[in-house]
């Protein structure tokens, strides 16, 4: 997940113009509409909005649930709801929000039944976008229309229950919606979902995609790194050496969710020494245009690019909570390397994306973050303060290094970990569709390969475990 001002700095001139292309695709489509951000659903009824609540003062993200496209009566949330078939779950949460903390109740109790309620409806949600993205066409699962790789659904549902939640509790004075949404953030990312089999007789990969992001440009977008999550959950892998088991998480895109520790909360519990421990932990998210890219390295830089709260934050990597963590007395480990399976990656001829090494790094070289850092092929050399990894400075980055400051800091050298980057996703609309064919087929291609370069990680890796390397 390269935001397209990072990804300039660091591309040679061919691929820089192959980007802005990309980038601009969606933009200049909807400029050709109306203005490019979208603008509030005129008399539309926001999606799942609880019958008992009252307005709320939503942040950013949650704020976008009301965008529609120029002449759009319906919101792009409640269309792609609408097509997904998740809009059904979102309606019955709304409604049951209004049962179970009705208006008067005392509002501890409402406020704790309603962080119940929300925690199994989100732990719900997932369970219906995963079987909707792994489900056959002919399998009868909700799924009104689109493509079965379409992962917006899933944002959007949550985004709209985030809504009602706070519409619910802004109803009645002392109602607290906080544990509502924590216990939805998790569950609906698939967190608490994520259980491998016991013992030695499988490989256990545990992978992580994103939300869609860059949303104020265009609405509309997907992101085939959360698409590829849905898709490979729970999946098994039949390799030479026994089955490989694949788990998988959602993660936000919000350098907040990741300060509150959303990484190691995800890989934590699966670097635990146990009869259920990961083998491989691979966090994924989109890169650059038309190819694939294992990082070999991160760096411990926030470069500063807008979340989707529109916050920014430029810093050296601050530690997390609750989770094994470097000593903060000594500097920070300014990069990690990749242990992922790489030449198994590129030679399982996967196609038909190339798949490449991506060794690049940028650096301040003189020991302190002034001037222009350099941006190199060579190995980072001590006195090196990272700039960006080989993926950018942006969250994709900083997943890949979270991920695996944690597996280092809790002893666990022989776990393979390390980041994929998949193309960036093309959108040829015309007019104010939400998706069209041409745009399904090439998420769908993105999300099959990520599928089967998660298969031939998994297959290295099995091969690791049965040698006892």
């Amino acid at each position: 997940m390269t935001p397209v001002s990072s990804r300039l700095r660091r591309t040679d001139a061919g691929l820089a113009t192959a980007v802005v292309l990309a980038s601009l695709a969606p933009v200049s489509a909807l400029a050709a509409a109306g203005p490019s951000s979208g603008a509030p659903a005129a008399g539309a009824a926001r999606p799942g909005s609880p019958a008992c609540g009252a307005p709320a003062d939503l942040g950013v993200e949650d704020a976008r649930l009301d965008l529609a496209l120029p002449g759009q009566e319906s919101s792009v949330a409640a269309q792609v709801l609408a097509a997904s078939g998740l809009d059904r779950p979102v309606a019955r949460f709304g409604r049951t929000l209004c049962r179970v903390g009705p208006s008067g109740s005392d509002a501890a109790s409402a406020s704790s039944a309603v962080a119940g309620l929300a925690g199994r409806a989100g732990a719900d949600l997932w369970r219906l976008a995963v079987d909707r993205a792994q489900a056959p066409p002919a399998a009868g699962i909700a799924r009104r229309s689109g493509d079965r790789t379409d992962d917006r659904g899933l944002y959007w549902a949550r985004i709209a229950m985030r809504v009602a939640l706070q519409e619910w509790a802004a109803a009645s004075p002392g109602r607290d919606a906080e544990p509502a949404l924590a216990a939805l953030e998790r569950t609906s990312r698939g967190l608490d979902d994520a259980r491998f089999p016991a013992g030695e007789g499988a490989t256990r990969v545990l992978v992580s995609g994103f939300d869609p992001f860059q949303l104020d440009a265009e609405p509309r977008r997907s992101n085939p790194s959360g698409a590829a999550a849905l898709a490979l959950d729970g999946t098994r892998v039949q390799t030479p050496d026994g089955p490989a088991v694949v788990q998988a998480v959602v993660l936000p895109v919000t350098w907040g969710g990741f300060d509150d520790g959303v990484v190691e909360d995800a890989y934590g519990p699966h670097l635990v020494r146990s009869e259920r421990d990961a083998d491989v932990v691979m966090t994924i998210s989109q890169g650059s245009p038309g190819i694939f890219s294992v990082e070999e390295w991160a760096g411990a830089w926030r470069g500063g690019y807008p979340d989707n709260a529109r916050a920014s934050a430029r810093e050296e990597i601050p530690l997390a909570p609750r989770w094994p963590q470097p000593d903060p007395s000594e500097p920070a480990q300014q990069f990690i390397r990749t242990t992922l399976p790489a030449p198994q990656m590129l030679a399982a001829g996967t196609g038909p994306f190339p798949v490449e090494l991506r060794e690049r790094i940028s650096a301040w070289t003189g020991g302190t973050r002034e001037g222009a850092p350099v941006t190199t092929t060579e190995d980072p050399q001590p006195g090196w303060l990272a700039a960006a990894g080989g993926g950018g400075d942006y969250l994709s980055n900083e997943s890949m290094y979270r991920a695996n400051r944690l597996r280092l800091a809790m002893g666990r050298d022989d776990v393979l970990g390390g980041h994929l980057h998949t193309p960036t996703l093309v959108y040829p609309w015309e007019g104010a569709e939400i998706s069209n064919a041409a745009f399904e087929a090439h998420r769908r291609a993105v999300v099959d390969q990520v599928v089967a370069l998660t298969g031939a990680a998994a297959r290295a890796a099995a091969a690791d475990v049965r040698s006892g390397a």
